[in-house]
């Protein structure tokens, strides 16, 4: 459970990337990872929005212990009406290193409700993956949407002392 806290960790920044949702309407998606109460777990905030500036979703996660010392994802949303506590159901790494990390609610099988995952894809050169599969009752649970974020560079702070024209 820490490692995956750790791991996460040491992706900390603001992100940004191009995804597609599931109305397949293109987004622009910001992120911001960060760790939070004395390293115990990790804030996400992330917002996706139109190219027509509409936002698709916006939202304040968590990632933490849970009370079964596994980590756990708890979100709240503006696409589900209350917060959501997902549990961790995978986390490993592939032959190149992309480390993945998959927290859910509901059994995918069950269509009589609704059910997601949020997968984390955590890439060595800094890249972060962000994908949403989820069904509906009734309805087919599939990917719907995601992303590729991309660490953003932060300015060095400038030295010369800009004129205020009034």
């Amino acid at each position: 459970m820490t490692d995956v806290i750790a791991a996460l960790a040491t992706y900390q920044g603001q992100y940004r990337g191009e995804g597609v949702n599931h109305e397949a309407e293109p987004f622009i998606g910001e992120m911001n990872v960060q760790q939070v109460v004395n390293t115990k777990g990790i804030s996400v905030r992330y917002t996706a929005t139109g190219l027509n500036r509409t936002v698709y979703h916006e939202e304040h996660t968590v990632i933490g212990p849970g009370a079964k010392g596994t980590a756990v994802l708890w979100t709240l949303n503006s696409n589900a009406p209350s917060v959501l506590e997902h549990g961790l159901r995978f986390d490993g790494t592939d032959a190149d290193g992309m480390r993945q990390i998959v927290f859910g609610y509901g059994d995918p099988n069950d269509e009589t409700r609704f059910r997601e995952t949020i997968t984390l894809e955590l890439f060595s050169d800094g890249t972060l993956g962000y994908h949403y599969a989820w069904g509906m009752a009734g309805g087919t649970f599939r990917k719907r949407s995601g992303l590729m974020l991309i660490p953003l560079l932060k300015a060095a702070p400038s030295t010369a002392i800009e004129p205020v024209n009034h």
